[in-house]
């Protein structure tokens, strides 16, 4: 059934619109949650829960030429809650709060991560930016911020290398943060530029430094295996309004 027809049925209230969007896309909703929640069930509630959800939002709204992005919208707000409530629960963030952390490193601004996914404003910022880019470099940063996919599943979905991958998200971050006015450094693990080279005083050293080292700014802390400096700034984006 055409979009356009299903959306009537909303309009309509005829339950027949819960059948059809389940029918049509029923398989890519659960993925989608599949990927954020890593669990079956919890990702099936999140589908089910999407369909009532759009039932509220239908009439008013009408997408009738974009009813699977409303959709994976509703969907994916679902799984995040869901996802972040279960996080907290186990006293510990998770793979999503990782992946908001990774995108906010290059975002100005001091709120929270979920607070900060609110501001539709910055959201428009981003999908602003990321229609500048090259087509391939635009999925694969939607399929890893918006869709949540693993580097290993977006390499295989575009036959390409992890690190090609890899290489083309922190260039796109850095570019990001270059349109919000912030200067991104990467540094990978141990090869940080001020750590002192081998034949350097040992970090922790009882020896005080001379009067030019105190001069020199102390390296950024370290993060997971590489180490992030960041300029200051003011708001943050919101990565759901992709």
């Amino acid at each position: 059934m055409e979009d356009d027809a299903i959306v009537t049925l909303y309009w309509q209230r005829d339950e027949e619109a819960l059948r059809a969007s389940e029918e049509k896309y029923g398989p890519r909703l659960r993925g989608l949650a599949q990927r954020i929640l890593a669990d079956a069930h919890d990702a099936e509630e999140c589908e089910n829960d999407t369909y009532l959800a759009a039932w509220n939002s239908i009439p008013p709204h009408e997408p009738r030429s974009y009813l699977f992005a409303f959709l994976a919208r509703i969907t994916r707000h679902l799984s995040l809650d869901r996802c972040r409530s279960r996080d907290r629960e186990k006293r510990g963030g998770g793979r999503v709060d990782a992946l908001t952390e990774e995108l906010l490193q290059c975002l100005p601004g001091g709120e929270r991560p979920e607070e900060a996914l609110d501001l539709q404003a910055r959201g428009e910022r981003i999908s602003a930016f990321l229609q500048a880019q090259p087509e391939e470099k635009r999925n694969l940063f939607l399929r890893r911020y918006w869709y949540c996919d693993t580097i290993s599943d977006i390499a295989r979905r575009y036959g390409l290398s992890e690190s090609k991958v890899k290489s083309s998200l922190s260039r796109s971050r850095q570019a990001l943060g270059s349109s919000f006015g912030r200067r991104v450094t990467t540094y990978e693990s141990g090869r940080h530029p001020e750590r002192p080279g081998p034949r350097g005083p040992r970090p922790g050293g009882v020896r005080r430094p001379n009067a030019p080292a105190l001069a020199k700014a102390a390296p950024p802390p370290r993060r997971s295996g590489r180490l992030l400096r960041l300029d200051s700034g003011a708001g943050r984006p919101n990565p759901a309004a992709l």
